[in-house]
């Protein structure tokens, strides 16, 4: 685990991402001079483009201390009839301090990304994806503790459904970073104590909530906010096809009612202890997947360019007519062996992404009690001070060889003991909490990637092996043709035509990949044409958006002589 967390935060506009933002940073030390996050109106989306803020986390939760006898106010946020009638309105700003639980607690440094709102009212997210793509690149490129994101975080209205859009968004971060997504958090916002309690009565009204109070006698049912959060995470996984963290905060506590504002501190405690027991993704292995509209952009470009290439290969066979056999027979295998080194470059490429050491996060089980584990039992008000203890049982038979991430929570929780069975496909965590405390650990269950990709790597291993072998037979072909036709003088524009044509191949493999990396598919060539097309529409493109793109890419010679090619692109 890393000790920089870089978070990335995403969701819609007006869901309460930089309200968040503001409110982690308020608990934490900063640099002075740093401006807080722009919160909107409610009418419009207000974050335009990414936005950085780097701040030291101070690792605590937090208790409610009497101000004249500092002693502390002991409840629990599970005993809802308690909180609700004794503890939130009577214990006010008043006569009620909040305090470190910790004097001198651990920091964290987290590096807060706040992103264009998704779904905004100005129909922008084509523009507002490529903007955190960007800011991505521009951050692996700033130094250590910079190169890798730690966890991708999904900021929603705790009433807001998750709509097609947000399927539709969320799925394209998912294809463009997809280690990150097995320890998505999902931060569900709005939730104040008021609809907390308002949640609370319309559980205790129902029968069937009475039966079974009569039934447990001191052993309620689950709370009103696990049953919210455990539904919530029935419907995410139902409509996603995987499980996901959720958690629910208020963001602007009353701070008279201060209370309130314990929850949510306590609450964003457990937040930034999840992020922490993330495994990071390095940003060289994120990817720029193409949406709709940049494939047609580029695809054409690779159609022009295609008609220059058809116009050079016209050339190019003018002066084949005119060589004897040998000179043919060399500018094939020059041009053979410009196309496996193309092909062989872009296999190196698409290996990197999969063919490492990074982790690819399968799932984040947790002893929290949303997940339905047997300490369930533990958190009714008669145990609640005493040391709970329990065990948690992973395992994962679609994925051998997973390993298992579980760091301790000091001092509030640990791990005594993590075992495997001897086939190595279940994982046990047997657990404590302090006393008082509610058990909150993380248990990251893990491959490489290199074994999560191995038959796709097995595949692009085998056609990268058959490209170096027929390269190294096209070269040796290429070497006897050549020492024959060194007695000869060899016709110049024949052989840099050929070279010309290889790289009209691999500009045009590149264009028609649904994909590019994150360092190459981002520079501003690319940027200005998907901006402006995004302005003025698809008949705004040209072939000097052609010519451009080839000029970045280094191909000078190759821009200058399709621009001199008669009457092209008329």
């Amino acid at each position: 685990m890393e000790d920089d967390l870089n978070i990335l935060f995403i969701g819609p506009s007006q869901n309460g991402k930089s309200t968040f933002i503001n409110k982690l940073r308020e608990l934490s030390d900063y640099e002075a001079g740093q401006e807080e996050a722009l919160v909107g109106d409610g009418s419009q989306s207000c974050t335009k483009s990414c936005r950085e803020y780097v701040v030291r986390f101070r690792r605590t939760r937090y208790k409610l201390v009497d101000r004249e006898t500092l002693e502390p106010v002991i409840f629990s946020e599970d005993d809802e009839s308690h909180l609700f009638r004794k503890i939130w309105k009577k214990k006010t700003a008043d006569d009620y301090d909040i305090v470190p639980i910790e004097s001198n607690p651990r920091t964290v440094t987290l590096r807060l990304i706040d992103t264009p709102g998704l779904d905004d009212s100005h129909g922008s997210d084509d523009r507002n994806i490529i903007e955190v793509m960007k800011h991505l690149k521009i951050l692996s490129e700033a130094g250590e503790g910079c190169n890798h994101v730690t966890a991708v975080v999904l900021v929603l209205n705790s009433k807001e459904s998750f709509s097609k859009k947000i399927q539709e968004i969320y799925r394209y971060y998912q294809s463009c970073m997809p280690n990150l997504f097995g320890g998505l958090a999902v931060i569900n916002t709005g939730f104040s104590v008021e609809k907390w309690l308002q949640a609370y009565n319309n559980l205790q009204a129902r029968p069937e909530a009475s039966i079974k109070r009569k039934i447990l006698k001191s052993a309620p049912a689950d709370s009103a906010r696990i049953a919210i959060m455990r539904k919530r995470r029935e419907v995410f996984s139902e409509i996603f096809g995987h499980d996901a963290r959720h958690f629910y905060i208020d963001s602007v506590p009353d701070d008279y009612l201060i209370v309130e504002e314990l929850i949510t501190r306590n609450r964003i405690y457990d937040i930034i202890n999840y992020f922490a027991s993330q495994n990071p993704m390095p940003i060289q292995n994120i990817k720029l997947v193409k949406n709709g509209t940049m494939i047609q952009i580029d695809e054409m470009l690779a159609t022009w360019l295609k008609d220059a290439k058809f116009r050079l290969g016209q050339r190019e066979k003018e002066l084949l007519d005119l060589a004897d056999a040998s000179g043919k027979l060399l500018a094939a295998k020059t041009k053979k062996a410009r196309s496996l080194e193309s092909e062989i470059e872009q296999l190196k490429k698409e290996l990197a992404l999969i063919d490492n050491d990074s982790r690819f996060t399968i799932r984040t089980h947790s002893t929290a009690p949303l997940h339905k584990l047997s300490a369930t039992k533990s958190f009714f008000k008669w145990v609640v001070r005493s040391s709970i203890k329990d065990t948690l049982i992973v395992q994962e038979p679609q994925h051998p060889g997973f390993t298992v991430e579980a760091p301790n929570n000091p001092p509030y929780s640990e791990w005594t003991s993590r075992t495997w069975n001897t086939d190595a496909t279940r994982w046990t965590g047997a657990y404590r909490a302090s006393p008082g405390e509610v058990p909150n650990l993380e248990a990251v269950v893990s491959v490489s990637n290199r074994i999560y990709h191995k038959k796709a790597i097995a595949d692009l291993d085998k056609r990268l092996l058959q490209a170096k072998e027929d390269k190294i037979v096209v070269e040796e072909e290429q070497s006897f043709f050549s020492s024959y036709e060194a007695a000869k003088p060899v016709d110049p524009e024949l052989k840099e035509i050929s070279e010309l044509l290889s790289q009209c191949d691999t500009l045009i493999n590149q264009l028609c990949l649904d994909w590019s990396s994150i360092s190459s598919g981002m520079d501003d060539v690319h940027l200005e044409r998907y901006k402006k097309v995004r302005i003025k529409g698809l008949e705004s493109l040209s072939v000097e958006d052609l010519l451009e793109f080839i000029k970045s890419q280094g191909y000078n010679l190759l821009e200058r002589k399709i621009r001199n090619l008669e009457k092209f692109g008329q």
